[in-house]
């Protein structure tokens, strides 16, 4: 018992502090908001890969990615970066659910237990007004490589679509 609340009072340390930490942090290179600057850093890798693109108006980059049975995937890889420490960070994310309903408690464990399950990434809920979505989203380093991100995506395609497929009637995303 004492091992297991030393435990809790360390985790719960750790999660205090990573929220001071974090919220000092800021974003690098760009306005927030539409008509962001799109992050040529991000053209030159997926140009490598020959992935076929898009730039959406808010200034972010867009791939689909296609699966078996004619399934399709949209992934944003995000021209604004963030600062964590030493560290300059984006974000790629793929959309696995939306509604305008309240979530069931079965989709929300449903993606508690794919987080658990992956390596890369983790859904999150993002609300816009009475729309919810669970978008699978995974931080990686803003200067990373072309093959890094050619994986990144196709591991966030794929998840969001596995759960997109068991949980949404057809292929919205």
């Amino acid at each position: 018992m004492k091992l297991a609340t030393r435990s809790l009072t360390v985790g719960a340390f750790c999660v205090a502090m990573s929220l001071v930490f974090v919220s000092g942090n800021a974003q690098i290179g760009g306005k927030s908001g539409s008509g962001q600057e799109p992050d040529k850093r991000i053209e030159k890798l997926l140009k490598a890969k020959d992935f076929k693109f898009t730039i959406s108006n808010s200034g972010n980059y867009q791939v689909i990615c296609k699966f078996d049975g004619d399934r399709t995937q949209l992934v944003t890889i995000r021209s604004k970066t963030y600062q964590l420490h030493h560290m300059e960070i984006r974000e790629v994310d793929s959309k696995g659910y939306q509604t305008d309903d309240d979530l069931s408690s079965d989709v929300m464990v449903a993606a508690l237990k794919k987080n658990a399950a992956v390596k890369l990434g983790a859904f999150q809920l993002i609300e816009s007004g009475d729309t919810k979505a669970l978008l699978f989203n995974a931080q990686i380093a803003a200067d990373t490589d072309a093959e890094t991100l050619y994986r990144t995506i196709f591991a966030i395609a794929k998840t969001a679509d596995e759960f997109e497929e068991e949980w949404v009637s057809g292929d919205d995303y």
